[in-house]
């Protein structure tokens, strides 16, 4: 767990001190948990669900009422820039599987598969880990054996290439993201700490 909230802390106070984030914004903690799981998951929840609950009953526990039920299920973002975002982490991250299953969400939930690409494309531009060359080559199989799933085609029947640069930037969620400060206000911290985004706010100027 520490892997996750200690950077994400981290994050916070950074864009809080450079004055990214506003004073306050919509969250979920606690009470009944929300319907992201199913929403994200549809016809394969129940599947999921058995899965996680067979390597860790207090894992799938807590993914269902905390993971989804307070985070994924939080106000703000809509499920389709959520699932952008989480594309992007997973595909930097080299978890192949979760990617599968998150770009048929990101589809199922209003995105294109090009809007999909083009995020991911974004995230390896400004990824300089390791085996980064490896990561984008394997996330470009995931791509491709996504795009050709049944579930992906009932949503977005159109291939990758379909739709042209224009009609991306100016597609729902993409642009929805302008209505987001992190992602649209110019940065005045170091261009290293935000090269994600800046280069966010240069594809949706």
């Amino acid at each position: 767990m520490s892997a996750g909230y200690g950077p994400a802390l981290k994050a916070f106070l950074v864009l809080k001190g450079a004055g990214k984030l506003p004073e306050s914004s919509p969250g979920k903690v606690g009470g009944l948990p929300g319907d992201a799981w199913k929403k994200v998951y549809k016809n394969r929840a129940d599947r999921v669900q058995q899965i996680m609950h067979e390597a860790d009953e207090t894992l799938h526990d807590w993914m269902l009422l905390h993971a989804y039920g307070d985070v994924m299920s939080s106000p703000g973002l809509d499920l389709a820039q959520k699932e952008l975002l989480m594309v992007s982490f997973l595909a930097v991250s080299d978890m192949p599987d979760q990617l599968f299953g998150h770009i048929l969400a990101a589809v199922q939930n209003g995105n294109t598969m090009a809007q999909v690409k083009h995020t991911i494309d974004i995230a390896f531009e400004c990824y300089q880990g390791p085996d980064k060359l490896k990561h984008q080559e394997e996330s470009e199989k995931i791509l491709e054996r996504a795009g050709s799933h049944p579930d992906c085609q009932r949503y977005a029947p159109e291939t990758m290439l379909e739709k042209s640069k224009e009609e991306l930037l100016h597609s729902r969620s993409l642009e929805k993201l302008q209505e987001v400060p992190l992602l649209t206000k110019k940065p005045t911290t170091p261009p290293r700490e935000h090269k994600m985004q800046r280069r966010l706010s240069e594809v949706l100027a």
